[in-house]
């Protein structure tokens, strides 16, 4: 989904292959609470937010991903597609 900035705030409905990473995705959306979905197809929605961290809000003594501008949706649902 290529206009995700112009989204943020809104309700979205995304559909595609969990991924299997660290933190679930779906479209480059982070899906916390899909971890046990990983590798299959999903239709999750919820409203868009946007984080962005920036290199001095980042803790080296923690795990983190690093800096960068990162989606995740509120509100979550999905169901199994086939």
């Amino acid at each position: 989904m290529p206009d995700l900035e112009q989204r943020v705030g809104q309700r979205v409905v995304l559909e595609g292959i969990v991924t299997n990473t660290k933190c679930p995705q779906v479209q480059g959306v982070d899906a916390w609470g899909l971890e046990d979905y990983r590798g299959q197809r999903v239709r999750v929605s919820g409203v868009l937010r946007k984080s962005v961290v920036t290199a001095a809000d980042i803790d080296p003594m923690v795990a983190n991903r690093g800096a960068g501008t990162f989606f995740s949706l509120d509100d979550i649902k999905y169901e199994l597609l086939k």
